[in-house]
């Protein structure tokens, strides 16, 4: 990542954060404080509704108190009642009307006491229908002075939802019952609501029978328009106005009595809708987003202006410092400047004039380090030439002891051990006399180089070699090199060995890569000491040796070899339990060589 682009990720969060939080804690504090006036005033409409409707319910009393106190002295409605005069039932069917008419009420009728109806204002109709239920068990509420009750009285269209009170009239020594009051509806509710922008709804059980204002504006009046409790399927919750349910509600109490006189629980809720509260967070949310903006275009801006002035001294520099090499020392670095950038660049120009004086003694010691590396690889190359001369002459020198009139047959069969040594020994020095070994590739069998080593390798007091050989083993290598490197590995795996216990094995195969191209498979295992998982890592490099007197090139030496070969090498190990060394080499079979 770019300095100019590290500069603008810190930067921004740092302009960002505090304004972001400020925004926030504003949108808070006005959420809190509008949230509160909402509450207050949802506390001030509860008192004024239950201030409308105990006025109501004195009202209603009034009315109905004036009505029984009429109806008592009124000689035509007595005949009606008590006497039955037929020619006063039009008088007495009309009379609920009339009196509705003189109180101001929507709803009136005249019950005797077994219930029956003698005159509805609300609904002719209902004359001599019995319904004793529902005025006893108003009656039975003992509803206090200001007090109301909910139900639902028949009406020409349909039923109607009626808040009403009873009052007993006695006449001649019977007992009568008026029951009034004011039909429940849109405009009703939306006298509650008043001008506060308010929704007042009616709900029995939960479910909403009856919805007022909105905002003061009239809701739609067919919702659930005088019908029955428990035929509304819509919850108040659902038909919340306010989107996400964000509301404050506050509910009056009122009992609701059905035609059987079942007594329920009804509500007289008002809903106010924190519509406003929501605006007012939504315009902070969009100043919040303009503002980051804003405050993310002026950071880029001005990191782009400020790293511009950081970043070009910074690029001169590091052209200038990529050009540096120790055949090109001669690079002038500018040292004028006052600020880091400047006690950098005077940096770089005493460094450049430290490797311009310890050029000559670094090449010096360059020379002396690859004469070094070659005089050790000289070394152990010909001391593993050597090896199989010294075996052959110590089998001799036992032979001779031991058996002289073996050695003539003993001198033929090793005689050649003797002669593929110093041809060995011969091309070696040939290679090492022009410095840089030039390997003839040629078809070789593996086999045969396999065999020879492993004759050589033998020497009386160690167990011999043993080997497991697969027909087709033929690549194109340099014999010399192939053979260097089963000699090198070998002779660690003798040394590695208990001379009494261990074995060496040596074999041969034919496989395949993952490319399904032909490859010979060599591997050298044995049962020596092992190595440890530390020594495993560092087994190929230069010098590192675990054995008392070892140059550490072998395994180097033998990496390098496979490597020009065109092959792979791989070694596993386990502490105390011997080492398996393995190395593909690509077929002759293979038609790509």
């Amino acid at each position: 990542m770019k300095f100019r682009s590290r500069l603008l990720l810190a930067l921004i969060p740092a302009t960002v954060i505090p304004v972001a939080a400020l925004a926030l804690l504003v949108r808070a504090e006005l959420t809190v404080l509008l949230r509160n006036n909402y509450e207050d005033r949802a506390e001030a409409l509860v008192h004024a509704v239950r201030t409308e409707l105990a006025q109501q319910a004195a009202f209603v009393r009034r009315a109905l108190a004036a009505t029984s106190s009429s109806a008592a002295d009124d000689g035509r409605l007595r005949r009606a009642m008590l006497d039955h005069d037929p020619t006063e039932r039009g008088y007495l069917l009309d009379y609920g009307a009339r009196a509705m008419a003189m109180t101001g009420l929507s709803v009136l009728r005249i019950q005797d006491g077994e219930g029956r109806i003698l005159s509805s204002g609300h609904f002719r109709n209902e004359y001599d229908r019995v319904d004793p239920g529902l005025p006893a068990k108003i009656s039975e509420l003992g509803l206090p002075a200001n007090g109301l009750a909910l139900t639902s009285v028949r009406s020409p269209d349909a039923p109607l939802l009626a808040i009403v009170r009873t009052e007993p009239l006695r006449m001649a020594g019977r007992d009568f019952r008026l029951l009034g009051g004011h039909i429940v509806d849109s405009e009703f509710l939306g006298r509650l609501a008043g001008p506060y922008g308010v929704q007042v709804s009616l709900h029995y059980n939960g479910e909403i029978v009856r919805t007022g204002i909105v905002s003061g504006e009239a809701s739609d009046p067919e919702i659930a328009a005088g019908m029955p409790p428990g035929s509304a399927e819509t919850s108040a919750s659902e038909r919340s106005d306010s989107p996400g349910g964000d509301e404050i509600v506050r509910a009056i109490a009122i009992p609701y009595v059905t035609g059987d006189g079942t007594v329920g629980q009804g509500e007289v809720r008002i809903t106010i809708d924190l519509r406003e509260l929501r605006v007012v967070q939504a315009t902070v949310d969009r100043w919040l987003i303009v503002v980051s903006v804003a405050a993310i275009v002026l950071m880029a801006l001005l990191v782009t202006w400020l790293s511009a002035g950081v970043s070009r001294p910074l690029l001169e520099l590091a052209d200038k410092t990529s050009r540096l090499d120790l055949d090109r020392l001669n690079v002038a670095f500018k040292a004028d400047r006052k600020d880091e950038i400047g006690s950098m660049s005077r940096t770089l120009g005493a460094l450049a004039g430290r490797l311009r004086a310890s050029r000559a003694t670094i090449r010096d010691a360059e020379r002396r380090a690859t004469l070094g590396e070659l005089a050790r690889q000289v070394n152990h190359d010909i001391r593993n030439g050597l090896a199989p001369i010294r075996n052959v002459l110590r089998h001799f020198s036992q032979v001779a002891s031991e058996h002289p009139s073996e050695l003539p047959r003993v001198f033929q069969e090793r005689r050649e051990t003797l002669d593929a040594s110093v041809r060995y020994l011969e091309e070696l020095a040939s290679n090492y006399a022009r410095l840089s070994p030039r390997t003839v590739h040629q078809l070789c069998n593996v086999n045969d180089v396999v065999r020879q080593v492993a004759a050589d390798a033998h020497v009386a007091g160690t167990p011999a070699v043993q080997t497991s050989l697969k027909a087709g083993s033929r690549v194109r290598a340099d014999p010399v090199a192939l053979r260097r490197v089963l000699e090198n590995l070998v002779d660690n795996a003798l040394r590695s060995i208990d001379a009494e216990t261990g074995s060496v094995m040596v074999a041969t195969e034919g496989v395949s890569d993952r490319s399904g191209a032909s490859r010979v498979r060599i591997t050298v295992r044995d049962t020596g000491a092992g190595m440890s998982e530390t020594e495993l890592t560092q087994a190929f490099d230069d010098f590192y040796t675990t054995r008392e007197g070892g140059t550490g090139l072998g395994l180097s030496i033998v990496r390098r070899l496979v490597t020009d070969l065109g092959g792979t090498i791989r070694l596993e190990s386990e502490k105390g339990e011997g080492t398996l060394v393995t190395i593909d080499m690509p077929s002759a079979a293979d038609p790509a060589h």
